[in-house]
C-alpha cells in the first residue's frame, strides 16, 4: 500500500467526534487510519524537527518528553483519547518513509544512540526482532518491530494485556489480532484459562536474559470479542493498556503458500502505568522465570536499519527476508 505523503498527514483535522477509544480493534483502526485520531500541533511541530537541516534527536527527545512524560489518568477516557492522539501522531508521522529515513540516519551516526540501541535490541521470542530506537527517562519508548518473512517462528502466543497504553503503525506487510473479554463463567462461548500476573524484576544485559516473575492468581473466562483482525500496511492503531489480545503467528503451511508474510512496525509505548501485566495461559505449558533472548551486533543491527529503510523507500513487493 502507498505511503501517505507530508500533505496528507498533516491536512486540517475535523474537530473531535470522539471522547473516547472504543474497545473494538476495528473501530479503532479505521478511527486511527483516517486522520481522526491526531494531534495537530503535534505533528506540526515533529515535521519541523524532520523538515529542518539542523534538526536532531535530541530536539525529538525534548519534544517527546514535552508531550508524552505525564500518562497518568488514563483510565479516564477524555484524557485517554487525547494522549492516543499523540501516540497515533508520532508513530504515522515518522511512518512516513522520508521521516523514516531521517530517524534511522540520525541514530546511525550518534554513537550515544547506537549504544543505547545495540543495548536494548534483541530477537523476541515472540518471533520478531525488536529494536529500541529511542527512549527516555520519562518512560516513553520508540520500538521497531521486524517479522522477517524467511524467520518467522510456529507458535502460539499467550493472551496478555500491557501496562502501558501503545500506538502502532504497519509501515509494511500485515499482521492480525484476536482480541478477548473477560466474562462470567457462564457467558455464552466462554473458555476457561489460567491467569498469571507477571511482574517484569530486571534485564541481565551481562547474560542476555530477562529476569521477571511469574505467578498463578486465578482461573479466568474469556470470550473472543474480534478473531484475526488484519491490519495492513498503511494503517495505525491505538491500543489501551486494559485490552486482552494476542499476535498470531502464520503456520508452517501459510508460510509456505504466502512467502512474503512478513511485516514492520513503529510502535510507541506511553510509561509504564503499573509494574505487572495480566498473562494467560493457552498452551498448558509452564512458563520459565528467566527468559534468554538472542541479542545483536552492531554491524547486525545496521544491516538490517539500512535494509528495511531502503526496503520501505523501494515499496518493494518481495517477500521481506533478513540481510543476515
Amino acid at each position: 500500500m502507498p505511503q501517505p505523503n507530508k500533505q496528507s498527514i498533516l491536512t486540517l483535522i475535523p474537530p473531535l467526534r470522539h471522547q473516547k477509544i472504543p474497545r473494538n480493534l476495528n473501530e479503532i483502526v479505521q478511527l486511527c487510519s483516517a486522520r481522526c485520531l491526531r494531534d495537530e500541533n503535534l505533528g506540526k511541530q515533529l515535521d519541523e524537527i524532520t523538515a529542518n537541516e539542523s534538526g536532531c534527536l535530541e530536539d525529538l527527545k525534548c519534544l517527546f518528553d514535552d508531550h508524552l512524560s505525564k500518562a497518568d489518568n488514563l483510565y479516564e477516557m477524555t484524557r485517554e483519547y487525547e494522549y492516543g492522539s499523540k501516540l497515533n501522531t508520532v508513530v504515522r508521522q515518522l511512518g512516513i518513509v522520508e521521516n523514516f529515513e531521517w530517524l534511522i540516519d540520525k541514530i546511525l551516526h550518534s554513537k550515544e544512540a547506537m549504544v543505547n540501541l545495540v543495548a536494548n535490541s534483541y530477537r523476541h521470542q515472540n518471533g520478531f526482532d525488536k529494536f529500541v530506537l529511542m527512549e527516555s527517562p520519562n518512560g516513553w519508548k520508540l520500538r521497531l518491530h521486524i517479522w522477517w518473512s524467511d524467520s518467522f517462528i510456529s507458535f502460539q502466543e499467550s493472551i496478555h494485556d500491557h501496562s502501558w497504553m501503545f500506538a502502532s503503525n504497519v509501515l509494511a506487510g500485515r499482521i492480525y489480532s484476536d482480541i478477548f473479554q473477560e466474562v462470567e463463567p457462564e457467558a455464552d462461548q466462554a473458555e476457561r484459562f489460567k491467569e498469571h500476573q507477571y511482574t517484569s524484576v530486571s534485564r541481565s544485559r551481562e547474560n542476555h536474559s530477562n529476569q521477571f516473575q511469574i505467578n498463578y492468581v486465578k482461573d479466568t473466562w474469556l470470550r473472543t470479542t474480534e478473531s484475526s483482525v488484519m491490519i495492513n500496511a498503511g494503517q495505525s492503531y491505538v491500543f489501551p493498556q486494559t485490552m486482552l489480545h494476542r499476535i498470531l503467528q502464520p503456520t508452517f503451511d501459510e508460510i509456505h503458500q504466502n512467502p512474503n508474510c512478513g511485516a514492520v512496525t513503529l510502535v510507541l509505548t506511553a510509561p509504564r502505568s503499573r509494574y505487572t501485566s495480566r498473562l494467560i495461559n493457552t498452551c498448558n505449558t509452564d512458563y520459565e522465570e528467566e527468559q534468554t533472548v538472542i541479542k545483536m551486533t552492531e554491524f547486525e543491527i545496521r544491516r538490517k536499519l539500512q535494509y528495511v529503510c531502503q526496503y520501505l523507500k523501494d515499496r518493494s513487493d518481495i517477500p521481506l527476508k533478513s540481510p543476515m
